[in-house]
């Protein structure tokens, strides 16, 4: 790696902490494997651990560092110690998979994601949607990526994206092919220096593929597709980020099959914009937009102004995302109660 100021892998002063320590270094997590990381001041790159106060402190899971974190180390030799974590600009998170009132954060202080789909058999307008509201819900700026062009005919690929643009119409959108060198250079002009980017999608969509094709040579593993499903048979299993030589940031993170939304309402009301300014237009402000009178929402799909597949998305997500975070909200309501009991009773220990 050629940096050799910190300012080139995505820092500027507003992370600035509120205390500084002359004793500690800022550095940001480039790679994330349970709780092993791997740091970047500018100048070195260390494998990092947490402290134990550090540990001692943590209440959840979103406590911990992920790839994009900017945080306060000390380096011994060869290996760093984490002892803090500097606030985030922005998250991508989903629900996480192994918890119902839990969320998973994939990467932090982000500041676009290229939202990759494939032309062929994954597009999926749905997934599309999730995909958004996260990144919206993050702070996170979305662009679109179509890939696989080279695998249909010109009339489907276009036909393809004005479904995507009538939904969502105020995303960039590229139209992309690893065969195709005009489409990754449209990539690389759409990347501006000392700015983070995430690639984000299913598996076997051709993250990875475009990713080597930016960097001009093959950092990260690929294979071809499994024939029965149409799936990576060996793809991205760790977040990492890496520094284009152009002087963009990137991170590659793993395909997610199972994408649940929460703490996500703001995202969605940014994906779903033009249903919310209708549902501002309704005569009852707890509308359903069912069967209420003077329902804005329900005259804009009879006129077909929005789209039914549109409209039961949105209802989907909205739903899902409610339930998901007022259970994440119980859960940690109960955590912090039951911390806070076990640091008492250790305090009192203390002081017998």
């Amino acid at each position: 790696m050629k940096t050799v100021d910190i300012y080139d892998i995505g820092y500027d002063d507003s992370f600035l902490p509120d205390e500084e320590n002359p004793l500690l270094t800022i550095a940001r997590v480039f790679a994330q494997h349970k709780e092993q990381f791997s740091i970047c001041t500018g100048e070195i790159i260390l494998s990092a651990e947490i402290s134990g106060k550090y540990r001692y402190c943590i209440e959840t899971s979103e406590d911990l560092p992920v790839v994009g974190d900017w945080v306060l180390v000390s380096i011994h030799d060869e290996l760093a110690i984490i002892h803090r974590l500097l606030p985030r600009r922005s998250i991508l998170a989903r629900k996480s998979v192994h918890s119902s009132s839990e969320r998973q954060l994939i990467v932090a202080n982000v500041d676009y994601a290229f939202i990759v789909q494939g032309l062929d058999r994954d597009f999926n307008l749905n997934r599309l949607d999730r995909y958004i509201a996260m990144s919206c819900a993050g702070k996170i700026i979305p662009i679109i990526i179509l890939n696989k062009a080279d695998l249909l005919a010109t009339e489907e690929i276009e036909e393809k994206k004005q479904l995507v643009v009538s939904r969502h119409p105020d995303i960039s959108i590229i139209i992309s092919s690893f065969t195709q060198d005009e489409s990754i250079q449209e990539i690389k002009n759409a990347m501006q220096a000392k700015k983070t980017y995430c690639f984000v999608g299913s598996s076997g969509v051709g993250k990875s593929t475009l990713i080597n094709k930016l960097f001009g040579k093959e950092i990260l593993i690929t294979t071809t597709l499994s024939a029965s499903t149409n799936k990576g048979q060996h793809t991205t299993t760790h977040r990492q980020l890496f520094v284009m030589n152009e002087g963009p940031l990137v991170i590659d993170t793993p395909g997610m099959r199972e994408l649940g939304v929460i703490g996500a309402m703001e995202g969605v009301e940014n994906t779903f914009k033009k249903i919310y300014e209708k549902a501002d237009r309704c005569k009852f402000k707890d509308c359903t937009h069912l069967n209420e009178v003077g329902c804005a929402v329900k005259e804009a799909l009879e006129s077909g102004e929005i789209n039914q597949d549109e409209f039961a998305s949105y209802k989907k997500l909205q739903k899902e995302e409610s339930y998901n975070s007022s259970t994440m909200l119980e859960r940690r309501q109960k955590d912090k109660q039951f911390g806070k009991m076990v640091k008492q009773v250790m305090s009192n220990k203390k002081n017998r």
